[in-house]
C-alpha cells in the first residue's frame, strides 16, 4: 500500500490517467468491481507494475529451506 502512495506522488500523471479510466468505465455512482477488471486494462497495468516494483514476498530463497 505504501509503495502504491509513493508511485502515485512521484508519478501524478500516471494517477490522473488511471482515475481517468476509471471514471470513464465505471463513473461516480459506484466503486470497481472485479467484473470491470477487463474494461481497465492500463489500471492493471500501473498494478502489476507495483507488484514489479515492490515484490510481496521472496523469490528465489525457497531452495535454501530444503
Amino acid at each position: 500500500m505504501r509503495s502504491f502512495f509513493l508511485a502515485m506522488l512521484i508519478y501524478p500523471e500516471v494517477q490522473a490517467r488511471a482515475a481517468a479510466e476509471v471514471q470513464e468505465v465505471v463513473g461516480s455512482d459506484r466503486l470497481p468491481t472485479l467484473a470491470d477488471r477487463a474494461s481497465l486494462p492500463y489500471c492493471n497495468a500501473v498494478l502489476k507494475e507495483l507488484l514489479r516494483w515492490a515484490v510481496v514476498g521472496p523469490l528465489g530463497e525457497l531452495a535454501y529451506c530444503y
